[in-house]
């Protein structure tokens, strides 16, 4: 499929399903449906869109909108399913993608697609048996066009009134919007759903060809905006070449002087080292002197002690053998 522009064009209207990320449910209770509904109502009335149809299943959404110049269906999803999501992740304690990030956008003629396609939004929940006629689905804008009251839903008077301009153009004898869905049999919408998924516009050649010039318009824009800006930034590159230059050299030196202070100080360090060490063994080897000196001291004086006993020894031995020579 061809990428086509999420803008404003005239005489279009942009139909969207938005699911569920795989698949999963997005509407647990009636609370939840309401309050999609509430932030539908909130951005139609904040954007200036306008809402044609929709319907709200479980597990994915239909929307039928006309955005007006200046802002993007883009930003009407972003801002609604953003905020939904919040809401949903905050009541059900979760996190994380609660919708595809990406929606289905078909981008419609208006005059020849906004009735058939408002049929096939309003028929789903017949088709998928959740109810056997359209205006006994609650959560849908069919009850508007059908005259059955809005109840809880929001206003969209000027869009019935232009439904019911084109339903009175689309037939010889003016039907009312239940006879025109009552009326369209389900191969035409078959055929119908088929083509809004395989197809991203819907319309008459002419308006294909303008769709499609609206593309290669936005494509060169985006180019030129893209050469454009990388013309910008070659300039800026080229202009701050001079300035990493300046700044290259400026971490060289400052490399060069880091190193420079760090084997200046590693040589104090090792001069201090080299000082400490000398005063120790200085210290040690005084401390060794002296306790030489004093092992010296109590050696001699030992000395003296032990010749000085010797000698009593000897004194005494001549007196005892003496002694003995005198008894004889």
């Amino acid at each position: 499929m061809e990428k086509i522009p999420r803008i404003y064009i005239e005489g279009s209207v942009y139909y969207v399903t938005s699911r569920g990320d795989n698949e999963k449910v997005i509407f647990k209770d009636n609370g939840d449906f309401r309050t999609y509904i509430e932030l539908l109502k909130k951005y139609k009335k904040q954007l200036g869109c306008r809402v044609f149809s929709f319907i709200l299943l479980p597990n994915h959404v239909h929307l039928l909108i006309e955005p007006r110049e200046g802002c993007t269906v883009s930003r009407i999803m972003h801002a609604l399913n953003s905020n939904y999501t919040k809401y949903f992740n905050s009541r059900y304690g979760r996190k994380g993608h609660l919708l595809q990030e990406r929606a289905k956008i078909t981008i419609l003629e208006k005059h020849g697609y906004l009735l058939g396609v408002s049929a096939y939004i309003h028929k789903n929940p017949c088709k998928l048996g959740f109810a056997d006629d359209p205006g006994a689905y609650e959560f849908s804008s069919y009850r508007a066009f059908a005259g059955q009251g809005q109840g809880s839903l929001f206003d969209m008077e000027a869009e019935r009134r232009e439904m019911e301009a084109l339903l009175s153009q689309a037939a010889d004898m003016p039907l009312t919007y239940p006879e025109y869905i009552g009326s369209l049999p389900a191969p035409e919408m078959e055929a119908l759903g088929n083509e809004l998924a395989r197809k991203n516009i819907l319309g008459s050649d002419d308006f294909v060809a303008k769709v499609r010039a609206e593309v290669e318009r936005e494509k060169s824009s985006a180019g030129a905006g893209a050469r454009g800006e990388n013309s910008v930034f070659s300039l800026r590159a080229k202009m701050l070449i001079p300035v990493f230059c300046v700044i290259a050299v400026s971490l060289l030196l400052v490399q060069v002087n880091l190193k420079n202070r760090l084997k200046n100080i590693s040589r104090q360090k090792d001069m201090e080292y080299s000082e400490r060490l000398m005063k120790d063994r200085e210290f040690i080897k005084k401390d060794l002197q002296e306790l030489y000196r004093a092992d010296l001291v109590s050696y001699q004086a030992m000395q003296k002690r032990l010749d000085i006993e010797k000698k009593k020894v000897i004194e005494l031995t001549e007196e005892r053998e003496k002694a003995k020579g005198g008894k004889k």
